[in-house]
């Protein structure tokens, strides 16, 4: 069974796109660190999952953020996002 939803879908000014994305990934870099801090609580050990996860969040953080450092500010860029789960 496969169910997709709309994240983000319209049209964002540089500065609105910046925030939006960065606030995103900034939540979900966030999430993992609290994920691994509660297992390094609860059972001595991080969870080495998310600590990955947590890196590649990072990494995508900075791409995107670099990406869009070669687009002037007076441009609009279309943004969207869909989440799609499967079970």
């Amino acid at each position: 069974m496969e169910s997709k939803f709309t994240l983000i879908d319209g049209e964002f000014s540089i500065k609105e796109a910046r925030e939006v994305i960065e606030n995103l990934l900034d939540f979900k870099i966030q999430f993992h660190g609290k994920k691994s801090f509660g297992s390094e609580i609860r059972t001595g050990s991080k969870d080495e999952r998310s600590l990955l996860r947590k890196e590649s969040l990072k990494k995508t953080k900075v791409e995107f953020l670099a990406y869009l450092e070669g687009i002037p500010d007076t441009d609009v860029i279309q943004l969207y996002s869909e989440i799609q789960i499967t079970k």
